[in-house]
């Protein structure tokens, strides 16, 4: 009686999983570089995601941004922005291709030192601030298999009144 059930339990599993097998993954991990980023982006930049695909036409997503450093045009100091977002995306597939749009909104931080050059002494002032804004962009991203693909990204928000809008390429992982 144990075996057969053993059986049956093992059937039901792998006609299942074959069942499943022409669904969409439903999770994904993946990362990406950014060619542009906040302000003028002095050092490396990229974005850490995990998201969960609703179906094929939708997904929600949770991304770590690292926007890199900043300095005023004045070369008075430096600033480094980081972030955290929630988006939701609309897709539409076109055979390997899926073209993608997002929105959603992302909480930053921004820490640095700026000089008070106007000032004869010049002190160094600490800056350290947080905030949130509307996360939104475009995408386009390519199935190379069923579990990986890679994408070029565009998004558009602020840090602090200051532009943070990430030109990214990168690559995702499906399971």
């Amino acid at each position: 009686m144990v075996v057969r059930t053993g059986i049956i339990l093992m059937s039901a599993m792998l006609i299942s999983n074959s069942v499943n097998a022409g669904e969409y993954k439903t999770l994904y991990v993946g990362v990406s570089k950014s060619v542009v980023g906040y302000d003028d982006a002095k050092s490396n930049t990229y974005k850490i995601n995990t998201g969960y695909i609703i179906n094929k036409n939708f997904a929600f997503e949770l991304n770590y941004l690292n926007l890199g450093e900043s300095s005023p045009f004045d070369g008075s100091g430096s600033l480094k922005a980081k972030g955290y977002s929630v988006e939701m995306l609309t897709k539409y597939p076109v055979n390997d291709f899926t073209l993608y749009a997002k929105l959603g909104n992302m909480w930053w931080s921004e820490k640095g030192e700026r000089t008070r050059w106007w000032e004869d002494t010049a002190p160094i002032m600490q800056i350290e601030n947080t905030g949130s804004d509307f996360i939104y962009g475009v995408g386009i991203s390519y199935n190379i298999t069923q579990s990986f693909s890679v994408k070029v990204e565009y998004l558009e928000s602020q840090v602090n009144n200051q532009a943070a809008n990430p030109l990214s390429l990168g690559l995702d992982f499906a399971f």
